[in-house]
């Protein structure tokens, strides 16, 4: 049988993804934003760090990081480019 997590290990998890996607958007290579894709998958000179989540899991942190105002999007559909909103992001630890 499974344990059940509960309310704080979801919320600490979720964190843990949100300040990932923040790093990552944060570097160099991530300046213009990435594709959703680019959380998890890196190509061989990619130098910016990898989300470690599963797909829901990015897709989860990356709403509430939008809906906390800290990133925005550019575009939509498949096309949508996440980006740092440097006005408002900080680093949740």
């Amino acid at each position: 049988m499974k344990a059940n997590k509960g309310k704080t290990g979801e919320s600490s998890k979720l964190d843990h993804v949100k300040t990932q996607i923040i790093q990552s958007l944060s570097h160099p290579e991530a300046d213009e934003g990435l594709y959703f894709r680019n959380f998890a998958q890196l190509h061989e000179e990619d130098e910016r760090p990898m989300v470690m989540a599963k797909e829901q899991e990015i897709f989860d942190a990356l709403n509430e990081l939008v809906r906390e105002g800290k990133v925005h999007l550019i575009g939509s559909g498949d096309d949508v480019v996440f980006m740092l909103n440097t006005e408002q992001a900080a680093p949740t630890v």
